[in-house]
């Protein structure tokens, strides 16, 4: 019986964990089409980070 009781509690608290990560899916927007001549999302991002690399002061190695 005590089995029956510990497989009860494991299976409620699986239940209860795995609940908003699948409310959180069921709710997400697909992503939307990038236009023709736009970059893409993560080409954004990289862009930005060399363009702030590219900023430290006293870097005189990398030519801009």
């Amino acid at each position: 019986m005590g089995g029956v009781i510990l497989l009860g509690i494991v299976v409620l608290l699986v239940a209860i964990l795995v609940t908003p990560a699948l409310r959180a899916r069921r709710e997400q927007k697909p992503p939307t089409p990038v236009e023709p001549g736009q970059d893409e999302p993560h080409e954004v991002v990289v862009h930005r980070l060399d363009d702030h690399r590219g900023k430290k002061p006293g870097d005189e190695s990398k030519p801009s």
